[in-house]
């Protein structure tokens, strides 16, 4: 990713404990996983892979709970937006 990272960020990319840089990676990442259709289903799969290499599913172990709770975190923070922006 370092070479995205760079593009993107129009600067090296050398420190991966730079929060920018890695809160950056990880936008990048979970967009290649899928996260970019900005679809319920999508971003939730998206968040499933990150954590077990697979969709949401209910194979052993469990996945699902990890996607859904990801899906109602993202829920809450855009509920204090629109509340902070007045819709």
């Amino acid at each position: 990713y370092e070479n995205r990272l760079e593009k993107t960020l129009g600067v090296p990319a050398s420190n991966p404990w730079n929060a920018l840089h890695a809160l950056t990676a990880t936008a990048l990442y979970m967009q290649d996983l899928g996260a970019a259709k900005q679809t319920y289903t999508a971003e939730r799969n998206a968040a499933c892979r990150y954590y077990s290499g697979r969709s949401c599913d209910s194979r052993s172990p469990i996945n699902y709970t990890y996607g859904n709770s990801v899906i109602t975190k993202a829920e809450n923070f855009q509920k204090d937006i629109d509340f902070l922006k007045g819709q």
